[in-house]
């Protein structure tokens, strides 16, 4: 059975959602808006959005709660 979540969980979540959106939103941006990146099609962009926001909650997620 999984431990009862906390408030502190309920914060952690808040925060890595909103990290992660913003990491989403800036590469969108840096790839659909003309920045140094190249342009990628809407599959592809997914893709790597997926990829870079599991791996940054994942990291974050270590960080915060080693066991």
């Amino acid at each position: 059975m999984m431990p009862a979540a906390t408030s502190d969980d309920h914060e952690l979540a808040a925060r890595l959602a909103t990290e992660a959106g913003r990491l989403l939103v800036d590469l969108r941006t840096r790839r659909t808006g003309g920045g140094a990146d190249s342009p990628v099609d809407g599959r592809a962009l997914g893709r790597e959005g997926d990829r870079r926001a599991h791996d940054l909650l994942v990291a974050r997620l270590a960080e915060a709660r080693p066991d």
